[in-house]
């Protein structure tokens, strides 16, 4: 039964692929996918990528219409890394941890499986996939593209497989359109959820919590790199340059690669799990919801055009310097305030049918009769060896228990099948009434049949006596002949042999299995359907059972009797056949015959056309005698058996008909008890499923189980009390017809898809919805505004019934305007803070976040209020149109103009810490989380369980990939410079000879804590045998750098605990003993360190950001090392003295002739012309000048 719901128009999307990588990715679009109605997803294009088969499986089953690419095979890792040389010699991290993994169970949390898995993906032509799907979107079809082509990328910035290849993905699709789409232009957005997302429940373990926060970060800052890149300020900025080089090699399909360094996304949005108005979601689910909705209402719902305009006047704001490229991240969020009119209908619909068939008592006498047969089973079960009665039958048992059924329902049921008369005579009577109109239908088609009704009335008249001999005229030229109508009747008989039964069956299987449905009302008397129908409608399911059991039996009687029927008199015909033998029933003994008759055919045989005299004085006429007396016997019994050949065939099939009714009927009531049950279950389902649950991005309103029961109150009821209306009746039966139907069908073929109907709640419960909404419209079928309302109303109703006795009368208050205004008002403001973006960001002066909500245009005609005004009082954008129902409110919130640096759990720590000492702020979780993973990293991946978090492992060098936040930036460079200082201060990094052969050639090595040596790597692989070369060093080997500081702790722990003055520490005493290479007699300065870096360094490189980074990194570590053992006051003062000493020591150093000789640290230049000295100048006197006021300051 169809139920008639509210249509609503579908939106108008212009060309839009959505891409989901990873499996959380692939679901969150595949949601977005059930959300579009057919006509939206006619311009749009779903696909997904994932390493893991069965993920995408799943996925795919869910979504039909997704396109799918496995980015993965059964190959392992290692097998992947012997195909793709630039990725073994280059980016990805060779780890024999990694090796044996398999790539299609998912890339386990490690970014860079996933970019591996895409790159086969590209060059085994897989990506086809999705560029065809871009290509559809462009197929011409005369129509002007008047929107760019949107693109939007869904994964998780926390796993392996999405958050290795979406920013990648955003790349190809750019690239792609730019080779085949020139003029085109595309706006490609990312949707990115954070780990903190995975906190909802999902992630038990604090180890895999801390792993996908440090993906996370990777993310994130890898994109974060990829925009400033594509900004240009790498280019433009001098202290940026060195990142001018950062691209992504991926493989061409024809050989060979291809480098990628566009902008991966125009906007990057993202999902955490604090909103910004900081608040959470509880579970994992609620988020991908919470994901899908915002998307389709960004990107396909009714306030997508103001989405794009919105960013259209955000985009000005990315050529702002300060930013640096970066502010394209942003969040966004979605809700809905809806009343559920298809819930509530439900509600009432199983409350009004809980009254008829499921209140307790009426369930009851629904089943009570099949009870009673089961009670006598079991108790005949329990005595069976003991009686001599009869196992009980269910039609017996029931049919006795309704005739006896006193009570109200079995009266409403005795009045469907009697009027006074004793109801077992009168259905019976009805029963047999009908058994005749079957006989007489089965004979009248017989004798109708071709060529038989002819012979029908000619063996008709032969049951009466005939005249021989002469006509009635006395001509003898027309005389009927005996040999002439036993021809006839074994004509007759033949035809019966041949028809009656297969013409029988034929008919009798059209009477039953082709009848009309009971609805219709077209059948006949001789259909069951007829004897089901009183003068009012359709019975009553209950009497329809009695009548069948009736009728079954009735025709089992029945079908006996013919069977024996047709048996009595096939043997009685036999009598007739030309081969019998029965002289003592056929001699007639006649003078003129010489032979004894044993058959009819003798009898037959005597007749002559002109007997003589002799022979009819010789008792001719006994001949006569004898054909009036066999032929009427003949045809009788022909006849007869015909009759019972027919009803036989009738009987059967009506009996399997009748049974396999009852057996669906009995099915049905099987079940029925539990299924009403379960009614109960379903209203509390309705209410539970209403209730709001924090986290939930969707409320209703008027929906408590308060407001419900009271809507149900006031909703109409029907007028048949107990009873069923007579139209359920009948499609109840018509149903029970279906699956008997079905039943004879799946008999022949067991594998048939199930067709059957599920009577309960397909008829039964849909009547009673249908009617509902028919009925109960102009109580229960309210628009969300008028919903509102009437939650409004009904809160102050339950408030003042609250408030009084019990059984005391109250009356429904009256709203003023004003009240409602505001009530109407509070609701619009919650909806709104429900579709909070899901970023958390802070608070700016310049506007950022941007409200809209979408109605349906009907709510624009209501008298009494004017809703757009409500909206646009709260800096809502309103949006009237035909797409959204007439039950919702619809809203949308984004925030833009977002850096990453912004967001709480990116945020670096207030203040720079080279060591694990206290700070004025706490780093926020994903920058800690990645920071101290990174430390450990070295630069070779084999010898390290240590495994890079980025999808180039080259990528964890700040060198080459720069941190989120500038100020990160440069607290990372300058650790790295001071972890060379502390190096070279407590010669913790060594020079010594390449080899005994070669004493000139000199390499570098970092002493470990047991004073083991372990050579420096350089970017391109070789061993460091240039002293600038240990920067770079430096640069890739985290582990070392951290390694350095934590030796240095270690001695500057000692000098703590012996309560030590800045002059009596270790390295006071390393600094004033230090020498930058060996053969040095006299104290180097400790900024001879950034001028032996710069002698040493090719032109080429030369950095003059990376010089001056070093020279801070040297005042940098004297100022940390005095604050830990002077007094506050004074350490400015100490540290100015240092700071002199250390620049004067330099320059005589530099001005030593005998130095310069031997070292040529001059490098033909002067002391005041010197590149280093001249910037070690500028910085200390710059801290001279700071120390000076500082100290001059009250």
């Amino acid at each position: 039964m169809a139920i008639m719901q509210e249509k609503v128009k579908s939106n108008q999307t212009p060309a839009t692929i959505f891409i989901g990588c990873g499996g959380i990715g692939s679901e969150i679009v595949s949601r977005v996918a059930r959300k579009c109605h057919v006509e939206e997803k006619e311009n749009i294009r779903f696909v997904i990528l994932d390493t893991n088969a069965n993920d995408l499986s799943t996925i795919k089953k869910l979504g039909p219409g997704l396109i799918s690419i496995q980015t993965s095979s059964t190959q392992s890792v290692l097998d992947y890394l012997h195909n793709d040389t630039d990725a073994m010699e280059n980016w990805f991290p060779n780890n024999a941890i990694l090796y044996p993994k398999t790539v299609s169970e998912g890339a386990g949390q490690v970014r860079a499986i996933s970019r591996l898995a895409l790159n086969t993906t590209i060059k085994s032509g897989e990506i086809h996939k999705l560029y065809k799907a871009i290509d559809e979107l462009f197929l011409k079809d005369g129509f002007e593209l008047k929107h760019a082509l949107r693109v939007v990328i869904v994964s998780s910035a926390a796993g392996g497989t999405g958050s290795g290849i979406a920013m990648i993905i955003g790349m190809l699709v750019r690239k792609y359109l730019q080779d085949h789409y020139r003029e085109k232009s595309a706006l490609i957005r990312g949707f990115l959820l954070l780990p903190g997302v995975m906190d909802s429940g999902v992630i038990k373990s604090q180890t895999e919590r801390e792993s996908l926060r440090r993906n996370g970060y990777a993310t994130i800052k890898e994109i974060n790199a990829f925009m400033m890149k594509a900004s240009g300020f790498f280019e433009a900025r001098p202290e940026l340059n060195r990142f001018k080089d950062l691209h992504v090699d991926v493989p061409l399909s024809s050989g060979g690669v291809e480098r990628l360094d566009s902008l991966p996304f125009d906007f990057c949005f993202l999902l955490d799990r604090v909103d910004n108005q900081l608040e959470s979601m509880q579970t994992l689910d609620q988020y991908k919801e919470f994901a899908a909705q915002s998307l389709y209402e960004q990107n396909i719902g009714a306030m997508q055009k103001s989405s794009f305009s919105m960013e259209d006047n955000i985009i000005k704001e990315f050529a702002n310097a300060q930013n640096l490229g970066r502010n394209r991240f942003g969040g966004i969020g979605a809700s809905v305030l809806r009343y559920p009119y298809e819930d509530v209908a439900d509600y009432v619909a199983y409350s009004r049918a809980l009254d008829r068939i499921g209140g307790g008592a009426a369930t009851a006498d629904w089943s009570k009769y099949d009870k009673k047969y089961k009670k006598a089973l079991l108790e005949f079960k329990k005595k069976r060896h003991e009686t001599a009665d009869e196992e009980p039958q269910r039609f017996d048992v029931y049919m006795v228990a309704m005739a006896n059924d006193d009570t109200r329902f079995g009266m409403d049921m005795r009045r469907y099948l009697c009027t006074d008369k004793d109801m077992e005579v009168e259905v019976k009577g009805n029963v047999d009434a009908y058994i005749s109109a079957l006989d007489a239908e089965m004979l009248n088609y017989f004798t109708s049949l071709p060529g038989i009704s002819e012979v029908q009335s000619k063996v008709n008249d032969l049951r009466i006596i005939r005249t021989y001999g002469s006509t009635a005229s006395g001509s003898e030229d027309d005389a009927e002949t005996g040999f002439d109508n036993l021809e006839l009747l074994r004509k007759y008989e033949s035809f019966v042999n041949q028809k009656a039964r297969s013409a029988g069956k034929a008919r009798a299987k059209a009477i039953f299995f082709d009848a009309p449905t009971i609805v219709s009302r077209k059948y006949q008397d001789y259909h069951v359907e007829h004897l089901l129908q009183t003068v009012d409608g359709a019975m009553h399911p209950n009497a329809v059972r009695y009548v069948l059991y009736m009728l079954y039996k009735e025709l089992c009687e029945s079908y006996a009797v013919s069977k024996s029927n047709v048996d009595k008199y096939n043997k009685e015909l036999k009598k007739y056949a030309s081969s019998a033998e029965l002289p003592g029933y056929f001699d007639l003994d006649l003078p003129f015959s010489e032979e004894e008759e044993k058959c009819i055919d003798d009898v037959v045989a005597l007749e002559k056309e002109d007997p003589t005299i002799w022979e009819k004085l010789g008792g001719y006429s006994k001949l006569y005698d004898a054909f009036n007396q066999h032929f009427p016997t003949y045809s009788k019994y022909i006849l007869n058996y015909r009759d019972a050949l027919l009803r036989e065939a009738a009987y059967q099939i009506g009996m399997e008909y009748v049974k396999q009714l009852c057996t669906e009927f009995e099915k049905f009531y099987a079940s029925f008890e539990s299924k009403a049950a379960m009614l109960g279950r379903r209203k509390e389902d309705i209410v539970e499923e209403l209730k709001y649950r924090k986290g939930q991005s969707v409320a209703n309103v008027c929906a408590t189980e308060r407001h419900l029961n009271e809507l149900l109150r006031k909703a109409p009821e029907g007028e048949d009390g107990l009873l069923l209306p007579d139209k359920l009746n009948a499609e109840i039966f018509d149903a029970i017809k279906k699956n008997a139907a079905f039943a004879r069908e799946v008999a022949l073929d067991p594998y048939l898809t199930d067709q059957s109907v599920d009577i309960f709640d397909d008829v039964l419960i849909d009547y009673f919805r249908e009617a509902v909404r028919n009925d109960c419209a102009e109580v229960i079928d309210m628009n969300v505004v008028s919903a509102i309302a009437e939650e409004q109303r009904l809160n102050a109703y339950f408030e003042l019934q609250d408030s009084v006795e019990e059984h005391e009368e109250i009356t429904m208050p009256a709203i003023n305007d004003a009240d409602r205004a505001g009530y109407l008002t509070q609701k619009i403001l919650y909806g709104n803070r429900l579709a909070s973006p899901g970023i958390s960001g802070p608070k700016f002066d310049e506007p950022r976040l941007v409200s809209a909500c979408a109605y349906s245009i009907l709510l624009n005609d209501l008298k009494a209020i004017k809703l757009v005004d409500y909206f646009e009082r709260e800096g809502i954008s309103p949006a009237a149109t035909d797409t959204v129902s007439k039950y919702e409110l619809r809203f949308f919130n984004a925030l833009y103009n977002l850096t990453p640096d912004q967001i709480a759990r990116f945020m670096m720590p207030a203040k720079c810490k080279l060591e694990d000492f206290p700070t004025e702020k706490t780093p926020g979780i994903y920058y800690s989380a990645y920071h101290e993973y990174v430390q450990k990293i070295g630069p070779d991946s084999t010898k390290s369980t240590t495994i890079s978090l980025h999808t180039d492992k080259r990528w964890d060098s700040v060198a080459v990939l720069p941190e989120l936040n500038m100020d990160v930036q440069y607290n990372e460079m300058i650790r790295i410079h001071s972890a060379l200082i502390y190096g070279l201060i407590h010669e913790m990094i060594k020079v010594r000879p390449s080899s005994r052969h070669d004493a000139e050639k000199r390499i570098y090595e970092l002493e470990n804590y047991e004073g083991e040596l372990t050579p420096f790597v350089v970017s391109n692989g070789s061993e460091c045998d240039e002293f600038y070369e240990v920067l770079d060093a430096l640069y890739r080997d985290r582990a070392a750098v951290k390694e350095i500081h934590d030796i240095a702790a270690d001695r500057r722990r000692f000098d703590i605990e012996k309560n030590h003055r800045y002059n009596e520490t270790v390295f006071h005493s390393d600094v004033n003993s230090f020498r930058i290479g060996d053969g040095h007699k006299e104290p180097n300065s400790l900024f001879e360190i950034p001028l032996t870096y710069y002698n040493s360094l090719p032109r080429r490189l030369l950095d003059s950001n990376e010089l001056a980074t070093m020279i801070d990194s040297v005042i940098k570590v004297l100022e940390t090392e005095i604050s830990f053992f002077e007094q506050s006051f004074d350490r400015v003062p100490f540290l100015c003295k240092v700071l002199e000493e250390q620049f004067t020591l330099l320059v005589k150093n530099f001005s030593n002739d005998e130095y310069n000789e031997k070292y040529n640290i001059r490098k033909n230049s002067e002391v005041w012309d010197n590149v280093v000295l001249s910037m070690v100048l500028r910085k200390v006197t710059t801290v001279l000048e700071n120390c000076a006021s500082s100290i001059s300051s009250p």
